[in-house]
C-alpha cells in the first residue's frame, strides 16, 4: 500500500467532498476552509455545526479532519470514535484510508503517553492496531503503556501478536525480552536476545539488554563482551558505555574501565557516580593524579560526597602529601558521619 501523508489524503478527500457534504451550512463553509487550507476556521465552522446538531456524525467527522490537519491528534481520534459511535458507517471511510486514520491515532496515543495518560493511549493505540493490524510500532507501545497500567499479561501478549504478525521484525522481541528481564525471567529474555543479535547483529539495544541478562546471571565475561557491542554500535550510548565500565571494574580490568568510564563523563559531564567510579579505577592502575583529578570532578559535583573526600585522601597519601591526606580522610569521615553513612 502506498503511504500518503496525511495532508495528501485530506487533499484527496476534500476534492471529493463538496458535493455530499451535509445540509448543516456549518459543514459546508468548513469544508471550504479546509480546502483553501484555513484548519483553524474550519474548526470553528464544525464546532458550531455541532452546536446546532451535536449528533452530525458527519460535523464529527470533519471536525476530526481539522483537528488532523492542525497536528491536534488526540482531539482528533477523540472526534473520530464520537462520529463512528453516532454512525458506524463512517467505517468505510476508514476502511478507504487505513494510513490517514492510522497516524491519526497512533500518534493520538504516543502524545497521550508522553503526558502518561496510558488508559486513554491504550484506547487509541488499539484502534491505531485495528485499523492497521500488519504496522507493528503501535503494538509495542500498547505493551509500554500496558506495563505502566501493571498489566503484565497484556503487555506480553499483545507484543506476542507483533512477533506473529512481524516474525523479522527483531524491536519487537527486544521489548519482548525487556518485559522479561523486569519480570527476572532471564533464561527467556536471554533467548529472544540472542535470537535478535543473531539475526540483527548491528541491533545495539540488543545487545546492550543481552549484556543486563548476562550480568544479572554473575556472567561478566559475556556481560563484557555484550556491553562492549553494544558501545561499538551506539557511541552515544553513556549507559551501554557506564555498564561496560563497571564489568570491567568488575573483573579487575581498571585500565580499560578507565577508558570506558572516560567515555561516560565525556558524553555526561555531571555523572557523579562515573567520576567516582574513574577516580577508583585511575587509583588501581597506579595513577594518582588523574584519580586526584577524577575526585575533585565528583566534588565539583557534590561538595558534600565523603567518600570521594576519602579516597582522594588515599590517592594523596600515594603522592607523599601526608598531611592534605589526612584532611581530606578526616573530613570525608566526618561527612559520613553526618549523614549517617
Amino acid at each position: 500500500m502506498k503511504r500518503l501523508t496525511i495532508t495528501a489524503v485530506l487533499l484527496l478527500l476534500l476534492a471529493l467532498s463538496i458535493g455530499c457534504a451535509s445540509r448543516n451550512p456549518y459543514v459546508t463553509g468548513g469544508i471550504i476552509d479546509m480546502q483553501q487550507s484555513r484548519y483553524r476556521a474550519a474548526e470553528e465552522q464544525f464546532k458550531k455545526a455541532l452546536e446546532l446538531e451535536p449528533n452530525n456524525s458527519d460535523a464529527h467527522m470533519w471536525l476530526g479532519k481539522s483537528y488532523a490537519s492542525q497536528r491536534k491528534y488526540v482531539e482528533a481520534a477523540g472526534a473520530f470514535d464520537e462520529a463512528l459511535s453516532i454512525n458506524p458507517a463512517h467505517q468505510s471511510e476508514v476502511d478507504n484510508e487505513t494510513y490517514f486514520y492510522w497516524a491519526v491515532y497512533y500518534n493520538a496515543g504516543l502524545a497521550l503517553s508522553d503526558s502518561m495518560q496510558w488508559e486513554t493511549a491504550g484506547k487509541f493505540l488499539k484502534r491505531a492496531i485495528e485499523v492497521l493490524p500488519d504496522s507493528v510500532g503501535p503494538y509495542a507501545q500498547l505493551s509500554y503503556a500496558y506495563t505502566k497500567q501493571d498489566k503484565a499479561e497484556e503487555a506480553e501478549s499483545i507484543l506476542r501478536a507483533a512477533i506473529e504478525k512481524a516474525p523479522d521484525n527483531m524491536a519487537v522481541r527486544v521489548s519482548l525480552a525487556r518485559l522479561k528481564i523486569r519480570d527476572k525471567e532471564y533464561d527467556e529474555a536471554r533467548a529472544l536476545l540472542e535470537e535478535a543479535t543473531a539475526k540483527d547483529p548491528e541491533n545495539a539495544e540488543a545487545h546492550y539488554y543481552l549484556g543486563l541478562v548476562f550480568s544479572s546471571l554473575k556472567n561478566n565475561e559475556k556481560a563484557e563482551q555484550s556491553f562492549a557491542q553494544a558501545a561499538s554500535l551506539d557511541s552515544a550510548n553513556k549507559d551501554a558505555f557506564f555498564n561496560l565500565a563497571f564489568t570491567r571494574m568488575s573483573l579487575q580490568k581498571y585500565a580499560e574501565a578507565v577508558e570506558s568510564f572516560s567515555r561516560v563523563v565525556e558524553l555526561e559531564e555531571t555523572d557523579e557516580e562515573a567520576w567516582m567510579y574513574l577516580g577508583m579505577c585511575y587509583y588501581q592502575v597506579g595513577n594518582y593524579d588523574m584519580a586526584i583529578k577524577a575526585f575533585d570532578g565528583v566534588l565539583g559535583l557534590n561538595p558534600k560526597n565523603g567518600d570521594a573526600y576519602i579516597q582522594r585522601g588515599y590517592a594523596k597519601q600515594k603522592k607523599g602529601f601526608k598531611n592534605e591526606a589526612y584532611e581530606d580522610i578526616e573530613y570525608g569521615n566526618k561527612l559520613n558521619k553526618e549523614q549517617g553513612n
